[in-house]
């Protein structure tokens, strides 16, 4: 069984543009948007205006609203903005502000029912395609729905849930979005270790180093039952060493060493079903 959430007009708009840019009249297109080759010849011109024409028509006839081929560097396409100047993919100014108008007006709420829920989880959710560490933020939400509840069913927002609404709510404004490529080192793994224990915790990364002790209140924090989690403490670890070296990783494909499965895991899968682990 294969799950989308793109419409079927979509996709199949997508296919079909893909099947019409194979077709002899594209080679004017690409030509026309070739960096290299700057002068059309007339001829060449007319076949890119009848390939327009023929690709607006059709998306005119199956109802989606979208000039692909407009003057600018930045293009919208299924809900992602396109930056073609800085090379990523970010979202659209429009969907961004309604989503931080519908989270704040989240953060106060007690209870909402399941309906509604379901309706930001599909909003957030489609977002994590520009945000993929949001994915973390949802799960909780997603779990409060997994059940046989009518639409309609009360279901009470904790003050957990409100805590991951408020983490979108702190990054959206500020997340620059997702590159479309990398840079030269991505090809050359680099990586850095980190270790915690209960005395504190540290990071190399070649030929940088700290450590550094843990404060009561971490140790607080990190406290379960009978003793302190070394699986938060080493998420907490590398959460630091981010923090103090991410600058100097952007771009670059980054390898990160633990001895601890359960933080590895965590980190793999973007989510852990502890609630403690998914507090770093």
């Amino acid at each position: 069984m294969q799950l989308t959430s793109v419409p079927d007009h979509q996709v199949l708009y997508g296919k079909t543009t893909a099947w019409l840019s194979n077709l002899p009249i594209a080679c004017a297109l690409r030509r026309r948007f070739s960096p290299f080759q700057p002068r059309h010849d007339q001829h060449d011109s007319c076949r890119f205006i009848a390939m327009k024409e023929r690709i607006l028509s059709l998306s005119s006839r199956m109802g989606v609203d979208l000039d692909k081929f407009a003057e600018g560097t930045r293009m919208i396409f299924l809900g992602v903005l396109i930056d073609s100047v800085q090379m990523r993919f970010e979202i659209p100014p429009e969907r961004l502000a309604f989503i931080i108008n519908e989270l704040k007006s989240w953060i106060s709420r007690k209870g909402c029912t399941k309906r509604e829920l379901q309706s930001l989880i599909g909003s957030l959710q489609y977002l994590t395609r520009v945000i993929p560490w949001g994915r973390a933020f949802i799960h909780r939400l997603i779990r409060l729905i997994s059940n046989n509840r009518p639409p309609h069913a009360p279901i009470r927002l904790s003050t957990v849930i409100r805590l991951d609404l408020h983490w979108w709510l702190d990054n959206l404004p500020s997340w620059p979005g997702i590159s479309f490529f990398y840079d030269s080192s991505w090809s050359s793994l680099d990586s850095f270790e980190v270790d915690a224990s209960l005395s504190g915790h540290g990071c190399f990364w070649f030929p940088h180093w700290y450590s550094a002790p843990w404060s009561s209140q971490e140790l607080t924090d990190a406290f379960v039952k009978k003793r302190e989690s070394l699986p938060y403490l080493e998420l907490r670890a590398i959460a630091y060493a981010c923090a103090t070296f991410g600058r100097s990783w952007r771009g670059k494909r980054i390898l990160c060493k633990s001895d601890c499965i359960t933080a590895v895991h965590a980190l793999n899968k973007k989510y852990s079903y502890g609630p403690l682990l998914c507090r770093c």
